[in-house]
């Protein structure tokens, strides 16, 4: 069993009490000052509240809390997924590096033999013009990667907000 401390307000609005979950304990002891009791429940609960059911305390799953944490972790994913490919293509997962990568290869499509260069490996106009066409291509896929990504994020969000 998983043991919950629970402090008791009471509420003047409503005039009755409220129960807001402190912590999980394995302690006996009540802190001092305020009224507490101790909640017992067989989940281990990430965002537990207090529900009175049948004039009986539970503890449940906050649900909003939840769905929050569940698209806060969707969300963390969908970022890594996106820096993790952003490094496959630009070889950085800075975003001003990565711009500066492809504004460099776009202006070498444009100004090609401004490029050539022995110690760039690129010998001729052809391998420079090759080069930032592939560099262009992959960075434009990874554009439409990155646009699916958040695509599907939204998707999961919106499903997880409506429950299903």
């Amino acid at each position: 069993m998983k043991k919950y401390l629970v402090k008791i307000i009471y509420n003047q609005e409503t005039e009755s009490d409220d129960y807001i979950v402190q912590y999980k304990t394995t302690s006996k002891s009540t802190p001092r000052g305020g009224r507490y009791i101790f909640l017992e429940t067989e989940d281990d609960l990430e965002h537990p509240v207090v529900e009175e059911i049948d004039g009986e305390l539970g503890l449940f799953e906050d649900p909003v809390k939840l769905k929050e944490s569940l698209v806060a972790a969707r969300y963390h994913l969908m970022v890594d997924d996106v820096y993790t490919e952003m490094k496959n293509v630009f070889g950085t997962d800075n975003d001003v590096s990565a711009s500066a990568f492809a504004a460099t290869w776009e202006a070498m499509l444009k100004r090609p033999a401004g490029y050539v260069d022995a110690e760039l490996g690129l010998n001729s106009i052809a391998e420079v013009e090759a080069y930032a066409a592939a560099k262009i291509a992959s960075s434009d896929a990874y554009g439409v990667y990155r646009l699916k990504r958040i695509s599907q994020y939204q998707v999961e969000k919106a499903s997880i907000m409506a429950g299903t």
